[in-house]
């Protein structure tokens, strides 16, 4: 935690050892923070120890008896404080109290309406007999859905079905599978390339690393998920302009509701060859 303003630093730890505190003061100044600050203090979550070596620096001051404090210190420091202070102390914390507890309500109805959500959408997109797919479904994921496709529209949309070439506000996409929080889509993609590690960067045309032995390169697909947080509401009824359920969703990714995208194939149970997909992390600019 840090006061910019009156230039104070402060770093809060369960452990009040000398060991901690020196590593402390040395990272602080490591970092160059005493250019910032001209203060470090350090509030130990328990009992300091009642004595500590002398910490010298010349880059900051730091004195163990006024820098390191404990909960007793604290309360201390409190109840010398003027009442014009203890009030406003007093609106800082209960301000404070409010806002983590409207952020747990909001989390808590977040959760339940992606979980009822959820649950419809398994409900309403997965076919009620698997039978005789099970083996395909682990190449194949987009088998067990009812439709192939969905209508994936803004809550916020009014012109369906015009489209704002701009700022769409709808998309047709193609299901792919389920994911932890969501709904995974398939899309065409686009050119990967990538090493003998797998770090990949997407393939601009007429790349000159397209002849680079070191790489390698094809076109893979792209897989959009989209979060059970970012979904309002699927209706199952087709629509009469394009024969597709809907799902609306909120569109608070850059104007999108996908949350991320991924890339690799689609597996193939003929031929036995499973979904391949880069990880994420692995996303480099190669040179």
């Amino acid at each position: 935690m840090a006061d910019r303003h009156n230039r104070i630093a402060f770093q809060v730890t369960s452990s009040g050892t000398s060991k901690k505190i020196k590593d402390t003061v040395a990272s602080f100044i490591k970092h160059g923070l005493y250019e910032h600050y001209d203060q470090l203090f350090i509030l130990v979550l328990g009992k300091k120890q009642q004595r500590y070596p002398v910490v010298t620096s010349n880059q900051v001051g730091f004195n163990a008896a006024q820098h390191i404090l404990d909960f007793k210190d604290l309360f201390k420091q409190i109840s010398f404080m003027p009442s014009a202070k203890l009030k406003q102390l007093a609106r800082l914390i209960d301000t404070k109290i409010k806002v983590e507890k409207q952020q747990r309500q909001n989390a808590a109805t977040t959760l339940k309406r992606s979980l009822a959500i959820k649950k419809k959408i398994q409900k309403e997109l997965v076919k009620k007999d698997l039978a005789g797919l099970y083996d395909r479904l682990y190449y194949e994921p987009d088998l067990k859905f009812i439709y192939g496709r969905l209508m994936v529209r803004s809550a916020d949309d009014r012109l369906y079905p015009d489209v704002d070439r701009d700022k769409p506000m709808w998309y047709r996409m193609e299901l792919w599978d389920f994911y932890d929080y969501g709904l995974e889509f398939i899309n065409n993609g686009c050119k990967i390339i990538f090493d003998k590690e797998y770090n990949w960067d997407y393939l601009e045309e007429d790349d000159p690393r397209i002849s680079n032995p070191d790489y390698r390169y094809n076109h893979f697909h792209g897989f959009a998920r989209i979060s059970y947080d970012d979904m309002v509401e699927y209706d199952p009824e087709t629509d009469g302009y394009y024969g597709y359920s809907s799902l609306f969703c909120h569109f608070r990714h850059n104007d999108r509701p996908i949350i991320e995208v991924s890339y690799g194939t689609m597996g193939d149970y003929s031929k036995r060859h499973l979904p391949f997909r880069f990880e994420v992390s692995k996303y480099k600019k190669l040179p």
